[in-house]
């Protein structure tokens, strides 16, 4: 087989090993420096010159609703991250209590959004926070001598509406 020819060779292979030059310190220092120099100034990141543009937001809050914080949990989870107009088009299809104490709060921060001149189109449900509490508690008096506590739930929501500049 011929070594010099371009065909793959299966054999061991010579390797040609030099010695490396014996670089002091101030050397290596140079010969960085001189590869520094030939490099355009470096970028640099200022964080607090870059800023983010600022983007709107409103929020709302209802609270004392006379319903369970889990089932108006599952009506606001239909809407989250959704735009304004789809989470309208959802809330009127849906027949759920809660639904319709969303929506009336959704209207009024859509409202307040319009006359201060933000384009509705470009604004969506950023979060919908649900809280719930004991209205009231009071004794049930049952049968045989037993007796227990009926419970009043109420709750709250805290809706965040944002325009999204794209």
């Amino acid at each position: 087989m011929d070594i010099e020819s371009n065909q793959s060779f299966s054999g061991p292979i010579a390797i040609k090993v030099t010695a490396n030059k014996q670089y002091s310190d101030m050397d290596l220092l140079e010969e960085k420096l001189a590869k520094a120099s030939e490099i355009s100034d470096p970028v640099c990141f200022y964080p607090r010159a870059h800023k983010k543009p600022h983007c709107y937001r409103i929020a709302g809050v209802k609270k004392d609703m006379h319903y369970s914080k889990w089932k108006l949990n599952a009506v606001a989870e239909c809407i989250r991250n959704k735009p304004i107009i789809d989470a309208k088009n959802i809330l009127a299809g849906l027949d759920k209590r809660g639904g319709k104490w969303i929506g009336e709060l959704l209207e009024q921060l859509l409202e307040k959004a319009v006359r201060r001149g933000h384009n509705p189109e470009q604004i969506w449900v950023r979060t919908i926070t649900v809280g719930g509490s004991i209205l009231l508690r009071k004794p049930d008096i049952k049968g045989r001598g037993r007796c227990g506590t009926i419970k009043k739930p109420k709750c709250s929501m805290r809706i965040v509406l944002e325009e999204k500049t794209d």
